[in-house]
């Protein structure tokens, strides 16, 4: 048997989030905006932050230890 925490007692998941667009923080279950880019989901605050990260996603995607462009 598998070692670890049942699913029902199993802690939270985070759900608060940053909209990498216009850096409102946003709650990822509650938006209905999302997009899978490279691997990893982005949660976005409104259809128009979601539309510009696709137009540029270059710009919105951090490097690691780079500060976020807005």
């Amino acid at each position: 048997m598998a070692e670890g925490l049942p699913m029902d007692d199993a802690p939270p998941q985070p759900t608060a989030e940053q909209d990498p667009v216009c850096g409102r923080e946003i709650d990822a279950r509650a938006t209905g905006h999302a997009l899978l880019h490279e691997g990893r989901f982005y949660h976005f605050c409104s259809s128009s932050c979601l539309r510009r990260f696709v137009a540029e996603p270059a710009r919105f995607v951090a490097e690691p230890d780079a500060p976020v462009r807005n």
